[in-house]
């Protein structure tokens, strides 16, 4: 199975309720594509959505996510990278997003190295990366982080060098696991 990712825009903004109607308006359309929700991230006002899937391909996630009314946005496949000692737990309270394109195609090691050196930048006081996502293409990052606020995240990634095209409160939303 393959990782992917899918970056969504909304208008009129989701609120909370909309969010998970739609999940389980999805939830048959993935099955029978072999698409596995592993969770979304909601922008703070709404508008913006980030998914990750597993499936057999990216296309079987376009395909599956394609109902009316729905916005598809942007889907690729990606790596996926947790911070050293990071659980579930950790990834259920993420609460800061970091997006960024690559003009240029750039290795997987690279951009990992990259995130990390943000990271430390935070040193745990300010908060703590949890999981980064890179493209296989090489052109697109996004980092997981959790921290009492978009600041020092927004700093540490500029002091590493890898100023992010986007930073962004979310609110997490992710399947029942019974």
């Amino acid at each position: 199975m393959t990782d992917v990712l899918v970056e969504r825009r909304w208008q009129p903004p989701l609120t909370d309720a909309d969010a998970l109607v739609m999940a389980q308006l999805a939830e048959d359309c993935l099955g029978i594509y072999r698409v596995d929700w592993c969770g979304s991230l909601l922008s703070s006002d709404g508008a913006q959505m980030f998914c990750h899937f597993r499936a057999p391909d990216a296309e079987s996630v376009r395909i599956a996510l394609r109902q009316p009314g729905a916005s598809l946005g942007d889907a690729w496949s990606c790596t996926v990278e947790d911070a050293p000692r990071a659980g579930l737990s950790d990834l259920a309270r993420v609460n800061v997003v970091t997006t960024h394109r690559f003009d240029e195609a750039v290795d997987v090691a690279t951009i990992q190295a990259l995130a990390r050196s943000a990271a430390s930048h935070l040193d745990g006081r300010h908060g703590c990366l949890v999981r980064t996502y890179v493209s296989n293409h090489g052109r697109r990052m996004i980092c997981l982080y959790q921290s009492a606020d978009i600041e020092p995240v927004r700093n540490a990634e500029h002091q590493a060098g890898v100023a992010p095209d986007r930073v962004w409160a979310v609110r997490r939303f992710a399947p029942v696991t019974g």
